[in-house]
């Protein structure tokens, strides 16, 4: 009896193996290939029509102390991540908490705050790129009507890192259904003894 048990578990876990060797091969093909060969090549002079020469370190002390614009894309990068996490969070869990009540139509709610969430990113980008022009965009236009000259959202260096902020805020949909989803799956009787 026990041979048979062992034989089936052998059996099951092979299968499961046999399941996921696709992830398997897809990650070392697609993830941990390429990401063992950059580290090599980190440490070469390399480029596609040239054999890798080893340099050590050289790169590295090029990037950190020579190239200025590793600093500034840092910074860029810093700025970009401070804002934008916790302001889609925040956004993500008002939405979520807002569409949690009883309210008519909601269905149709969930799914218009979902859909930037699928969207095409080439597709939200010019989309983005038509809103945001400086001459006929929408944004800079009902500013205008309202007395407010628009910047050039995304060729002004002041204002590229908030226009960017600002277009991250508009995919919140997908944050908002994983904390929708939370929230429904707390009991009715939790809330009431709250």
């Amino acid at each position: 009896m026990k041979r048979k048990k062992f034989n089936y578990m052998r059996q099951e876990g092979l299968a499961g193996y046999v399941f996921v060797l696709p992830w398997i091969i897809g990650f070392l093909l697609f993830t941990a290939g390429p990401l063992l060969f950059s580290l090599v090549a980190s440490f070469t002079n390399y480029n596609i029509t040239s054999q890798m020469d080893f340099v050590g370190t050289q790169n590295y002390e090029k990037l950190l102390f020579d190239d200025q614009l590793f600093w500034t894309s840092l910074w860029n990068t810093l700025y970009y991540v401070a804002f934008s996490v916790p302001f889609t969070t925040i956004g993500a869990i008002f939405l979520s908490v807002l569409l949690n009540k009883d309210i008519p139509d909601l269905r149709f709610f969930r799914t218009i705050y979902y859909l930037p969430a699928v969207l095409s990113g080439v597709g939200v980008y010019l989309l983005w790129m038509q809103l945001l022009d400086p001459s006929t965009g929408l944004v800079n236009l009902v500013l205008g009507w309202i007395g407010i000259e628009g910047p050039n959202w995304l060729f002004d260096p002041e204002w590229t890192k908030p226009s960017l902020i600002f277009m991250k805020l508009w995919g919140v949909g997908g944050g908002m259904l994983l904390y929708l989803a939370s929230l429904q799956g707390v009991s009715k009787s939790l809330y009431e003894a709250a």
